[in-house]
């Protein structure tokens, strides 16, 4: 068989071998990775769905937690504010709050309230026999146990599952006091709530009652494996669908309903996709080259290689080192006749070439560089050039002498030394290592010696061949460079910053550990796409970020610096600092390299909020303080007189406030100055301002007023309100409030004037008894009322 057959046979059977190997590896490896993203991927999208309802709950339990700390709600569990229900609970509020039902319940277990919304509308007192028995559950009234926290979770609630919460009723101004009873809201998990999980997770979602029998028969096997202990269970419906399950459990901890997530399998299609498309391509590539090489091979290569082989053949058995290999084209085989024929002539070279050649070598040698020494199989120099004697110090006397490598060597570095040579005598392989040399004056410097071994004709170890080079300013260097980086390195770590490395030409950027453990990622958890780290910028500050970037990049600005909130792992927002700088430009200016830092700078924008609260706020009741108050005042009054309206400026003042701050202390005080002003503020409109002036004084900004009327019913509002008495720190209170007002424009044109008519006023309500309001009326206008 010949040579070309034989290469055939065997280049097919490598590609055969090759694409069987390569098919079951596709099949068999890489698949099983695609369906095990597939399971992880599904797996994310069961945890995030359980996430978002935990949200729903933890939204409900906020808004229960509001309802409950109310001292209007705690008197009517009481039995001392009968109206409470019908001024504070409506169906509108409920809607609004997206609760199903709502009841109030006493100690006693006992339902003071309740209102269910259906099917047919909104119902008072309408819960079913089961529903009250549930609801009135001893367990479940956290405010005959004294639960502060409530509880919170899942329940079914006439058959249908309700997230539910229940709270003690609490007095918002006392800690300490025992709760009243306790308040119960539901919300619903009906289709709109499933459907908004299942638009924020992008998956259809279902949630299946587990006591149903349907629920039982369809999904039996993956309940039995759920409640047996498994957290997640996935169902390969289809090669087009696959299905993710997990049970919810009620706030008993019982198992209620079955959580399905449902997923098409684009990430398994894919894979197929990807290896047979793969495969095919490979195997049709291998086949078309496998036999192009032959073909190509068989008519320019192996018949060539025959009719050489064959004149070869002639040659030697002629002994004719005068005949010559004819040769045609100027490929692989022609070089090889020419190499042939260049080859006999070189035979026939007198012995006179010869020694020329070795002298050429000899004086190369000589104006090398770099140290070459020749030494025998004793490590005796038997040959040096020039460069040895001026780097080295000796000169040809000593050699003649006699000199040795451990005279050159320091001695840790000779034996090290003599270690090589003992292996490249027994044929190791010729390597480069460093050494510690000494001149003949005693001075050590680093050198880098690189080795082969000699052998005479019969094969014997005969000495070693070795160049010496001189690497001190190569180690200084390296010295210098090292400190740098040191540096460098230092200062990032001690900074605390993370460092980010742009490369425009792949669009890829590095990110440092650092700055991905600010963010709270692991180092392979986060990768190296800019896209990745621009979709966790919060939406208001991208443009801002992206603007900055751009004007960087096209040299507006010397450097690109950006202030903005990112997402964390944990997906709360951080604030960060970004600064960089383009350190490569192409020759057409284009950008390809920009590297930067990355520092939070949370703390500091806190403490930024926290001084300009500080600034603009009462410290006791967290009102505006003048500052705010006249910063309003001056946009209150721009508008009016841009468009002609009207507003009113109310002085509102605390009654005998100095004798209950004697009588009750300062604590009390404090408490009811506080107290005066949440009240005040809950009964305005959202328009409108309120400031703490200081003392038990208060200042009212209320904005498009149509006329004096609007103003007074604001003000019997207010002076309604506080004919209750108020509950304190366990005492109860009887207070009134004295109101001055004064109208722009008619009564002033600017703050000082608008304040000193409303505290004319204010002292006209003292002298007349109190507990009462009064418009500032002119001097002029008093004579003929």
């Amino acid at each position: 068989m010949g040579v070309s057959k034989k290469t055939l046979i065997a280049v097919a059977s490598i590609f055969v071998c090759i694409l069987i190997a390569l098919f079951f590896y596709l099949r068999f490896s890489v698949l099983s990775n695609y369906i095990a993203l597939e399971k992880i991927e599904l797996t994310n999208r069961i945890v995030q769905a359980v996430k978002i309802l935990n949200k729903n709950i933890d939204s409900a339990d906020r808004v229960a937690a509001n309802l409950s700390i109310s001292n209007d709600a705690y008197d009517f569990m009481q039995g001392n504010n009968d109206a409470y229900v019908s001024r504070n609970i409506s169906p509108v509020l409920l809607k609004e709050l997206q609760i199903d039902f709502f009841a109030l319940i006493d100690n006693n277990s006992n339902i003071k309230f309740s209102i269910l919304n259906d099917k047919d509308g909104w119902h008072t007192d309408s819960l079913s026999e089961n529903s009250k028995t549930l609801l009135s559950n001893n367990k479940y009234l956290t405010g005959k146990n004294n639960i502060r926290n409530g509880l919170s979770g899942i329940i079914l609630l006439d058959g249908n599952p309700y997230i539910f919460i229940s709270k003690p009723v609490l007095q918002n101004d006392s800690g300490a006091a025992s709760p009243a009873g306790t308040m119960i809201l539901g919300q619903i998990l009906d289709s709109s709530i499933v459907t908004s999980i299942g638009n924020e997770l992008r998956n259809p979602v279902f949630f299946l009652n587990i006591n149903e029998i349907s629920t039982q028969n369809d999904y039996k096997e993956i309940l039995k494996k759920l409640l047996g202990g498994s957290s997640y269970e996935i169902n390969y419906k289809s090669s087009k669908e696959i299905e993710g399950f997990t049970v919810i459990r009620d706030i008993d901890s019982n198992p209620l309903l079955l959580l399905k997530v449902v997923s098409p399998r684009d990430t398994f299609t894919e894979g197929i996709n990807n290896i047979y498309t793969f495969f095919i391509v490979v195997t049709l590539i291998g086949l078309v080259s496998c036999l192009s090489l032959f073909f190509i091979m068989e008519k320019f290569v192996f018949s060539k290689m025959l009719s050489l082989s064959l004149k070869a053949e002639e040659i030697g058995r002629a002994k004719d080192l005068n005949i010559n290999i004819p040769f045609k084209g100027r490929d692989e085989v022609a070089k090889l006749a020419v190499s042939i024929n260049r080859m006999l002539r070189d035979l026939k070279i007198n012995e006179n070439d010869i020694l020329r050649s070795e002298k050429r070598f000899k004086d190369l040698v000589q104006l090398l560089p770099e140290i070459v020494i020749e030494t025998d199989k004793n490590n005796r120099m038997v040959f040096v050039n020039q460069s040895f004697f001026e780097v080295i110090g000796y000169n040809e006397a000593d050699l003649q002498n006699g000199l040795y490598i451990d005279e050159i060597l320091t001695p840790a570095d000779f034996l090290k030394a003599k270690n090589k040579f003992s292996d490249l005598a027994m044929g190791g392989k010729a390597e480069s290592s460093e050494f510690a040399a000494i001149k003949k004056d005693g001075t050590i410097f680093p050198v880098l010696i690189s080795s082969v071994a000699i052998f005479d004709d019969g094969g014997g170890f005969s000495g070693i061949r070795s160049i010496l080079v001189d690497i001190t300013t190569r180690k200084k260097e390296e010295e210098k460079l090292r400190e740098l980086e040191e540096r460098w390195e230092f200062a990032l770590e001690g900074s605390g910053d993370g460092v980010w490395d742009w490369n425009f030409e792949t669009n890829e950027v590095f990110y440092s550990k650092t700055l991905k453990e600010i963010m709270g990622f692991d180092d392979a958890e986060f990768n190296n796409k800019f896209s990745e780290f621009k979709e966790r910028i919060n939406p208001d500050d991208v443009q801002n970020v992206m603007d900055n970037i751009n004007r960087h990049l096209r040299a507006e600005t010397p450097y690109y610096t950006a202030e903005y909130r990112i997402r964390k792992k944990d997906r709360t927002y951080m604030w960060a600092l970004d600064r960089g700088k383009v350190i490569r430009w192409d020759a057409e200016g284009k950008p390809l390299r920009m590297i930067g830092t990355f520092t939070d700078i949370s703390i500091r924008k806190r403490l930024e909020e926290e001084i300009r609260k500080m600034a603009f706020r009462d410290p006791l009741t967290n009102l505006p303080n003048r500052l705010l108050f006249n910063d309003r005042f001056e946009q209150t009054i721009s508008i009016s007189m841009r468009h002609k309206k009207m507003f009113a400026m109310v002085i509102i003042d605390i009654d005998k406030f100095k004798k209950i701050n004697d009588t009750h202390g300062h604590d009390i005080g404090d408490k009811l100055i506080t107290h005066v002003g949440l009240k005040i503020s809950e009964l305005l409109r959202k328009s409108d301002t309120i400031a703490r002036f200081g003392g038990d004084e208060f200042l009212l900004l209320l904005p498009e007023i149509g006329n004096k009327a609007d103003v007074e019913i604001i003000a019997k509002k207010i002076i309604d309100f506080f004919k209750a008495k108020i509950l304190l720190g366990g005492r109860k209170l009887s207070i009134t409030l004295s109101m001055g007002i004064s109208l722009y424009p008619q009564d002033g044109q600017d703050s000082s004037m608008l304040l000193k008519n409303a505290d004319l006023a204010l002292y006209d309500v003292k002298a007349s008894g109190r507990n009462n309001y009064k418009f500032y009326i002119p001097k002029k206008a008093e004579k003929f009322i």
